[in-house]
């Protein structure tokens, strides 16, 4: 579930990325709010906490090269933005 819900947040807000002060808030808000999310998650199941950390890590790294693919524009696009501004520094 924290993995759709950002995936909402970011159909919303990843588009909108222009400054650096931009993606520094996206990165943070995910970061921030997924880990929170995965770990209220996780906490919830019953049983074996390892066990449902392993399988939540292991549908993680299944979808991972799916959401290179699906995102890969507005990743290059984060990521000239961040160098752009780096090279300004």
């Amino acid at each position: 579930m924290a993995l759709i819900a950002m995936e909402c947040f970011y159909r919303n807000e990843i588009y909108t990325v222009k400054t650096v002060f931009d993606a520094k808030y996206l990165l943070v808000y995910t970061f921030e709010n997924t880990l929170h999310a995965i770990s209220y998650s996780v906490a919830q199941q019953e049983g074996d906490m390892s066990k449902s950390l392993s399988d939540a890590w292991k549908k993680f790294q299944e979808k991972l090269p799916n959401l290179y693919v699906k995102h890969a524009v507005v990743v290059a696009n984060i990521e000239n933005i961040l160098a752009t501004e780096t090279k300004k520094i």
